[in-house]
Order: structure tokens, then sequence, then C-alpha cells
């Protein structure tokens, strides 16, 4: 018989936070001095954060990006959405339903897993939120291979 499984993205999907990143990435930019617009954000949101911020510094950094120092402030960009993004933790909320999407899965037989762009820190502070562990298998105790998007798009392996 073959495994049945779920998978769910947590970010936008699970829990309510694609307007806290949103605000995370847009403080992150005002502090390195590039102004973007909230919508340019809001319309990347999804994508892996170094895919992120590299199209946004190629669209907005202007003067402030060379060859040269592009890879130093896109790592503090992201440094400082991660710090954001772990202040502004407490207006994180799940999705009406969301706990009880992922309990009725596994009471169904399905093996429930959790999928996301987001840094490992960034999804600890989600399944915290969300409250759900039990309900959900680790991509290894469900036998499946984790993979994450390289910062040039390629497909990589990820460290379980």
């Amino acid at each position: 018989m073959a495994n049945k499984a779920l998978l769910f993205d947590v970010d936008g999907t699970l829990i309510d936070s694609t307007y806290v990143h949103v605000e995370c990435w847009w403080a992150a930019f005002i502090e390195c001095g590039i102004a973007v617009p909230r919508v340019e954000i809001h319309r990347r949101i999804g994508m892996d954060g170094a895919l992120l911020v590299r199209e946004l510094l190629a669209t907005f950094g202007g003067d402030h990006v060379d060859a040269a120092g592009a890879a130093g402030l896109a790592n503090q960009i992201s440094a400082l959405h991660g710090r954001y993004y772990s202040a502004d933790a407490v207006r994180l909320r799940p999705l009406p339903g969301a706990r009880e999407l992922l309990r009725a899965g596994r009471e169904a037989g399905y093996t429930v897993v959790l999928a996301t762009a987001s840094s490992p820190e960034e999804f600890d502070i989600a399944r915290n939120v969300l409250g759900s562990d039990e309900a959900v298998a680790t991509p290894a105790a469900a036998g499946l291979a984790a993979y994450t998007l390289a910062a040039d798009g390629a497909l990589a392996d990820k460290d379980l």
C-alpha cells in the first residue's frame, strides 16, 4: 500500500505571516538605505529570501550595490530581516482552521509534512505558533528527501 502524505506550506498558508514578512523585509532594506516599495516586497513573498533580496537589490539598489559589495549587503539585509522577524513573532497567528486541518490529516492516516522557504530559525517560530508538532512528521521520519533552493535557483539536497 502506498504511503499517503499531505505537504503544507507554512508561511501565508498555515500561519498569517505574509504582512509580518513584508514589514520585516521593508525595515531591513530601509536600515540599509534602500527604499523598496512594500508592494514590490509583497509580490515576492513566498520566494526564497536570497532570491527576494537579489531581485530587489537589482531593481532598487542603485548606487548602494556594486559587484564587490552586493553579497555583503544581501547578507546584512537577510540578517536584519531575521532579527526583525524574531522580534515580531508575537504578531504571528495560525490561520483559521490550520491546526484542525493538520490534525484531521493525521487522523485520516496521512503523513503530514510542513514545507517552507524560510530559514530554520523562522521555521521553528512558525512551528511554535502552530503548536501542532504531534500531527506533523519530519521529512526524515516520513521517508522523504528534503530540498532547498540555492541562491541561483537550483534545487539542492538539504541537510535534515
